[in-house]
């Protein structure tokens, strides 16, 4: 089964120019109806930014979905994580319960996908674990376009975030590795 899973995604990244890595144990969906208008955003928002990036015309279309979790939060978010499963181009890959499975599954697909994709790939990270901007700037500088989308603030809050919350989110470790960086804030907030 794991060997079909693997099968599975190979064949599907193959066909994007552009992947979203989504850390679900770090960044989660908080209610399942809004999930289809979060992931058609998630993609707009990323297809956009990326392609000013690579200077290419970038649709929602192109961009397709890896998301992680371990088996607790599969469990805990069934729902969100069922209505997720159930959007084209989106995948979720369950890992094993240890402390750090899906970071580290996370930073072995993304080197991966750096080091034999010709040409270089468009990735985003959802995360906000500042343990991936090592593997973030080796994904730069193996030529890939990379995003950063992260939580600007660590508490709840329906207010807007400030122009000085984003300055200070920006100056962190993750990212400031990657070429361009959008808070989740933002994304989870349009069009509400």
């Amino acid at each position: 089964m794991a060997m079909e899973g693997i099968t599975e995604r190979k064949s599907h990244i193959e066909l994007f120019p552009c992947i979203v890595f989504w850390d679900l144990d770090n960044v989660r969906p908080k209610k399942t109806d809004d999930i289809e208008h979060l992931c058609t955003r998630l993609k707009a928002v990323t297809a956009f930014a990326l392609g000013k990036l690579t200077g290419s015309v970038l649709t929602a279309a192109d961009v397709f979905i890896l998301a992680y979790c371990n088996q607790i939060t599969l469990r805990n978010c069934r729902p969100q994580l069922a209505a997720l499963k159930a959007m084209p181009d989106t995948l979720i890959m369950p890992v094993s319960t240890y402390r750090q499975s899906a970071d580290m599954a996370i930073i072995a697909e993304m080197t991966a996908v750096a080091n034999e994709r010709d040409p270089p790939v468009a990735m985003a990270l959802v995360s906000c674990d500042e343990g991936f901007a090592g593997t973030l700037r080796y994904c730069c500088g193996r030529g890939c376009a990379t995003l950063c989308i992260g939580r600007a603030r660590r508490r709840p809050g329906t207010a807007e975030v400030s122009e000085r919350e984003m300055a200070q989110w920006r100056r962190q470790p993750l990212p400031a590795a990657a070429k361009l960086a959008i808070c989740w804030e933002h994304i989870a907030s349009l069009g509400m």
